[in-house]
């Protein structure tokens, strides 16, 4: 038995396929398909302003429980802007839902810290003014934080308040 050792040759010429641009238009549709999402989940937060607003007012405190959460060099645990009226599913369209009397800077994240207690006793957290009901202004609902009960403004300020309204 010999091997046969001469190149095999092609019968018929390769004809071009359509896949690699298919594969190049599949690609180029999911990246514009996460870029989208990215923008919609972005869009759906408070803006850079805004958190720079809350943390002003918080002094880099948790404020409910006064734990710090911002060093002078950065961020020394981990934290979360809280939205008080809960934004819903995919966003909310109302104007408010991302003010800073929405808002609320708290240690943790939605599994730790109070973060995690806000979310785990909604109850106690609306009767705390740390969950706002649905179709209520956040700046008119009293809030219980580390410093008493307070009521926050649009412009990032407050006042103290009598208690839970």
């Amino acid at each position: 038995m010999t091997l046969r050792r001469a190149a095999l040759k092609r019968r018929t010429e390769l004809r071009p396929t359509p896949m690699p641009r298919r594969a190049r238009e599949l690609k180029a549709r999911a990246t514009r398909t996460a870029r989208r999402q990215q923008k919609a989940a972005a869009a759906t937060g408070p803006d850079a302003a805004t958190r720079a607003i809350v943390l002003a007012r918080s002094d880099g405190y948790c404020e409910r429980c006064g734990l710090a959460v911002r060093g002078g060099t950065g961020w020394v645990r981990d934290h979360s802007f809280h939205h008080r009226r809960p934004r819903g599913m995919g966003g909310s369209r109302a104007a408010d839902t991302n003010s800073p009397a929405n808002l609320l800077l708290l240690c943790g994240t939605a599994t730790t810290g109070c973060h995690r207690q806000v979310e785990a006793n909604r109850h106690r957290a609306l009767d705390q003014g740390l969950l706002v009901p649905q179709g209520h202004d956040p700046a008119t609902v009293p809030v219980a934080t580390r410093l008493g009960w307070i009521l926050l403004d649009h412009d990032g300020g407050w006042t103290t308040s009598e208690g839970s309204a």
